[in-house]
């Protein structure tokens, strides 16, 4: 995976959630970065070529199921929030990467009055 798309993404990320880049990269569990990363994660997925789980984990000190788990919980909150799904929608306008498309729940996730939405 190109670093420039890794940058360009957690920066877009970082600036669309107001959360800084660094914080997409530490380890902490903070429910708003976890999210920011998840987000950073699934549209680290939609560049061509298709980066693979483990090379996502790795840019982001990741195990492979780590990135699986939050690709899953973007796409059922993208299915569930229709804010969330705009927001989503705006930055894969601005990344030129392809629009969510409707995806079934899959993964329990947070309750709807996250920092995320």
């Amino acid at each position: 995976m190109p670093p420039s798309i890794f940058n360009s993404i957690v920066n877009a990320v970082s600036e669309e959630l107001q959360i800084p880049a660094a914080a997409l990269l530490e380890s902490r569990r903070r429910e708003a970065q976890a999210h920011a990363r998840q987000l950073a994660m699934w549209l680290l997925r939609r560049t061509a070529p298709r980066p693979s789980y483990t090379a996502i984990g790795t840019a982001f000190a990741r195990e492979h199921g780590t990135v699986i788990y939050g690709v899953r919980a973007v796409e059922d909150r993208l299915s569930i929030y229709p804010a969330f799904r705009a927001r989503v929608r705006n930055l894969c306008q601005a990344l030129n990467l392809p629009e969510p498309r409707p995806v079934e729940v899959s993964v329990g996730i947070s309750s709807p009055n996250s920092s995320w939405i």
